[in-house]
């Protein structure tokens, strides 16, 4: 396209196409462009359209090859997501936990046992070193009792127990791994229920008790005993009395419908409440009371208390307040303080013989497929041996029987009563020969020759499959390469050269 002044572009040939405002320069295509333009136009829609056929040729492909297509993509995305899960365990330290069952009568597999168990965020945290230290925490439901409930002292790690549970469940059922310790184990729930927090519901109207409340409705209207409920402060957010009383009620109808729940409280009436129920127990965190800083270890069969007056003091509240405090605490509660004492200390010592008697019970576990796998192992070494040792009669026997062969012919050439004799003798010391190779195993395999079975010739140190098996002539058809081939059962045997 060429701009030119309007008086000179007669002296241009070609088309015009468009004028300026002013009307002083037109814009003219030169008449030995046209036809190179025409051209470009015609090339550039020729492009468009092979592009649209191609499309439509590779459309119409991959619509006809949708199913192998659509299983190559499957399979590619389970070997992308099992790559990654092993570059997740490896770098944190995860496994997939054992799958547990709900069936009484398998005590040893039944129920949750989570073993060294730290919570994803908090796992990256400290690799990513923004936190110096994860505590792992051990956890046990739904075997010895179907009731956990956890007590101790704000940001003692309560809550922190309570998703860790719930992760790992979540982690099963995705078939994710989990950072954890080896013998764990996580049944399949078919469900969650996690009242967790203290969010008020401000667009529905709702108190913080009142949402408590409303998911824990919900989730018992579908609760069965194969739910898993993990209920956070637990007859918080109202009255105490009428909470704990709301809160005995909530636990007993979960322990009739064996519905494996984890529970958090301050309440002191539901730490009682444990000690009153076979299918329930109490768990802690533990705190240091000298520090009064947590310790963040999970206690299984210890009750907790919350030590808000030392918290409170050791905050800076006045020493008068806090010792009036203690000493109503004290006439009230003096009796039932000292039995949670002792409880506490007899409790600490059975988790410790537990905890001892699990590691000894690994041990033994880990002993015993050791020595699972050393039998294995001499097994196979021991038919490595006979193998050879079988090899070796055999190429025995078959360089006997060439010399059979050889004093056959010769038989042959001898006169009268004397080449009977010898053929006789030829005759027994061929029995002997076949009696000698046949060890048990032999026997076995040579008994179980059938067509479609593949057999070793050593002669040509091939695997070969059977066409055919004539067991009174002890000859066998097998096929080599692209032809078939007849050999005795003296030469073919169930191993390869070793």
């Amino acid at each position: 396209m060429l701009a030119l002044k309007a008086r000179n572009s007669p002296r241009i040939p070609g088309v015009v196409h468009e004028r300026s405002q002013s009307g002083e320069t037109v814009y003219v295509e030169p008449r030995e462009a046209v036809y190179h333009s025409n051209r470009l136009v015609e090339v550039e829609s020729a492009m468009r359209a092979e592009e649209a056929r191609i499309l439509g040729e590779l459309s119409r492909h991959f619509v006809e090859s949708w199913e192998p297509l659509s299983e190559a993509s499957a399979r590619l995305a389970e070997w992308e997501l099992a790559h990654v899960g092993q570059l997740y365990c490896a770098r944190y330290g995860a496994r997939v936990p054992d799958v547990a069952t709900f069936d009484p009568s398998r005590p040893h597999v039944r129920g949750l046992v989570l073993r060294g168990a730290r919570h994803p965020l908090l796992a990256e945290q400290a690799l990513e070193g923004t936190l110096a230290e994860v505590v792992p925490i051990d956890v046990r439901l739904g075997g010895d009792f179907d009731l956990l409930v956890i007590t101790g002292p704000n940001t003692g790690g309560k809550t922190l127990a309570l998703k860790t549970v719930g992760i790992a469940a979540f982690s099963l059922r995705l078939g994710w791994p989990f950072p954890c310790g080896e013998g764990s184990r996580v049944p399949l729930y078919d469900g969650i229920v996690a009242d967790i927090g203290d969010e008020q519901e401000i667009r529905q109207s709702l108190s913080t008790f009142a949402s408590h409340l409303e998911r824990i409705r919900a989730g018992l209207e579908h609760a069965s005993g194969r739910t898993l409920f993990l209920l956070d402060e637990l007859g918080g957010g109202t009255d105490p009395a009428e909470g704990a009383a709301l809160g005995e009620a909530l636990l007993e109808h979960l322990l009739e419908l064996g519905a494996p729940t984890v529970a958090t409280t301050h309440l002191g009436k539901l730490k009682e409440f444990c000690f009153s129920h076979e299918r329930a127990e109490n768990a802690s965190v533990e705190f240091d009371p000298i520090s009064l800083r947590p310790r963040f270890r999970l206690l299984v069969g210890t009750p907790g208390e919350s030590n808000a007056l030392a918290i409170a003091e050791r905050r800076g509240l006045s020493r008068k307040i806090v010792a009036r405090a203690r000493e109503r605490l004290e006439r009230r509660d003096r009796d039932t303080t000292e039995l949670l004492a002792k409880l506490r200390g007899a409790s600490e010592h059975a988790e410790s013989v537990r905890r001892a008697a699990e590691a000894r019970l690994e041990d033994a576990e880990r002993s015993a497929r050791a020595a699972a796998e050393r039998e294995a192992e001499l097994a196979r070494r021991g038919e490595l041996v006979e193998a050879e040792a079988q090899r070796g009669l055999e190429e025995r026997v078959r360089d006997a029987r060439r010399v059979l062969d050889e004093a056959r012919a010769l038989a042959a050439q001898v006169p009268g009563d004397k080449a009977k004799a010898l053929r006789e003798a030829l005759e027994r010391t061929e029995m002997a020969l076949t009696r000698a190779s046949l060890t048990e195993r032999r026997k076995a395999f040579l008994e179980a020759l059938d067509k479609g079975q593949m057999v070793y010739i050593p002669r040509y140190r091939q695997r070969c499959q059977v066409r055919k098996v004539d067991r009174a002539a002890r000859k066998l058809t097998v096929k080599l390469g692209g032809m078939d081939l007849a050999v005795t059962f003296d030469e073919v045997t169930w191993y390869e050269s070793l």
